[in-house]
């Protein structure tokens, strides 16, 4: 719309900046007056399992996941948090016996330098009284691909460095730098079917048979819009454990969860 060098003139004195006059074609054009873009929130998933056993055995085990995610615009942030307890006693004395003792956390940034390609740093820490492990860090950093993020799935892969210190209540102790190489995948099976399943590789680089390895496989069924049910088989492989100890930890949980 033209306006008059009167009006120019009101309108400059008012503290109105005037733009030239441009030509613009329809391909230009992305968007008139478009909405504010909606502020990055947190998305949740809390579960919970217990199971009892009387009679026979008596055993109790109880696991808790508390995982929590943030998608900006060109970043993301991941934290997770898990525990898992597990006793059983002992038929002769009668005493509890401590079967499963593990807790980690991890967390995890991501930048977007391209809308597929990313940057990443990350922290976990493990400690597991069974396994003897006193403590576990892992620092990495690297980058990854986002090559499908759409509301019915989601797959990406990364690649890069990891130090990883472990601690163990025998006295020995492993300091390694490592490769990290992992993938990520979600699909929404059906409207209340979802699959989960992730891989983590820590191949040292001085000696790729001296490794650790976190993998795990999830099916979820929806109850209701935030409630649901779901099993989990997750698999922690250390190829140089304590003293005594299994290389290999499975763990199999059924557990009831919320979103949110």
């Amino acid at each position: 719309q033209k306006i008059s060098a009167a009006e120019g003139a009101g309108l400059a004195a008012a503290g109105t900046e005037l733009i030239p006059a441009q030509t613009l074609t329809l391909a230009d054009v992305t968007a008139i007056n478009p909405p504010a873009k909606p502020k990055p929130k947190w998305d949740g998933v809390a579960k919970a399992g217990v199971t009892i056993t009387t009679g026979n055995s008596e055993t109790t085990s109880v696991t808790a996941d508390v995982g929590l995610t943030r998608r900006g615009e060109n970043d993301r942030i991941t934290l997770n948090f898990g525990w898992l307890y597990g006793k059983e006693e002992d038929p002769d004395t009668g005493e509890d016996e401590v079967t499963r003792d593990r807790w980690f956390a991890d967390g995890k940034y991501d930048y977007f330098f391209t809308e597929k390609f990313y940057g990443f740093l990350g922290f976990r820490y493990d400690r597991d009284r069974i396994a003897d492990l006193d403590y576990g860090v892992t620092g990495s950093a690297g980058v990854g691909y986002q090559w499908i993020e759409r509301p019915d799935i989601k797959f990406s892969t990364e690649a890069g460095l990891a130090y990883i210190k472990e601690e163990f209540a025998t006295g020995m102790s492993n300091e390694d730098v490592a490769a990290r190489l992992g993938y990520k995948f979600e699909k929404t099976l059906t409207e209340r079917v979802k699959f989960l399943h992730d891989l983590t590789y820590y191949p040292a680089l001085d000696d790729p048979s001296n490794y650790l390895l976190n993998t795990s496989a999830e099916l979820r069924l929806n109850i209701t819009k935030t409630l649901f049910t779901g099993f989990k088989a997750a698999m922690i492989h250390d190829s140089t454990p304590a003293a005594g100890a299994e290389k290999t930890d499975m763990i199999y949980t059924w557990n009831i969860g919320l979103t949110f």
